[in-house]
């Protein structure tokens, strides 16, 4: 488990008004059995597994509800491309790329490890509830990413740095330093990380593919985002839901 993992015990309870935080959403017996869940599964010194639990209470780390607004607010945009209402032109898809870049990549691995986390764990064990519902946000991300094919994964991650970044660098051809004390030579870096994929792609296989995706569309920018959005929509719906009952489960207190 990343230490960014520890985020997804934090809690909020709900006034009549505002959202307040709760930085006790486990008593302290139900703490100690998820320490040791944790250091067990991962193989961690007790301590190192509490002082990542009890780091939950970052305010960085446990917003529940800009996760939560995050996936609202990209199946919004989702809808509103595949209805063409998106305006103006441009706007709604750029940071549509951007939000859907995010749910691919941050989202999915920061609850990778706690899919089938309820697995083995009694029903009625109060905590159930969340760990289930951290388990099918895990498993409604990889679903939104097993919807998209390799090629459209590195046309979304292509479009996600031009939506982010005045250059592309790094789908462009860098020069990669030696290192004389190893009478290693400087090389030119060829290949560019693909996140959503976990892989390298070449560069030219990126522009090719991107290329490729652009004429099958006419060159129109907003039917090749509609036609993201209408294979996303469904799973995007699913992790919406996911994360809505992540923050119900959250609650529970």
């Amino acid at each position: 488990m990343s230490p960014g993992d520890a985020g997804i015990l934090g809690a909020v309870s709900e006034t009549t008004s505002e959202p307040t935080w709760s930085n006790k959403p486990f008593t302290e017996e139900e703490l100690a059995r998820i320490i040791d869940l944790i250091a067990a599964k991962h193989d961690l010194r007790r301590g190192d597994a509490e002082r990542l639990v009890r780091g939950r209470d970052r305010a960085t780390k446990r917003n529940p509800l800009l996760e939560l607004q995050w996936v609202e607010l990209t199946l919004k945009m989702c809808r509103a491309i595949r209805e063409s209402r998106a305006q103006p032109a441009g706007i709604f898809e750029g940071v549509f790329w951007v939000r859907l870049y995010g749910c691919l990549t941050d989202l999915r691995v920061r609850f990778a490890p706690w899919a089938d986390s309820h697995h083995g764990v009694p029903p009625s064990w109060p905590p159930y509830r969340f760990l289930a519902a951290a388990s099918e946000v895990s498993v409604a991300c990889h679903a939104l990413r097993d919807c998209l094919s390799d090629d459209e994964l590195v046309y979304v991650a292509f479009v996600r740095q031009v939506q982010s970044h005045v250059y592309q660098d790094g789908f462009e051809y860098s020069i990669e330093r030696g290192n004389p004390t190893k009478n290693q030579r400087g090389a030119v870096r060829t290949k560019q990380t693909i996140s959503p994929l976990g892989r390298h792609v070449d560069i030219d296989q990126a522009h090719e593919i991107v290329d490729r995706i652009h004429l099958a569309h006419g060159n129109d920018k907003r039917e090749i985002a509609r036609s993201f959005a209408n294979k996303v929509h469904d799973p995007l719906v699913r992790l919406y839901t996911a994360m809505v009952e992540l923050r119900d489960a959250r609650n529970i207190r």
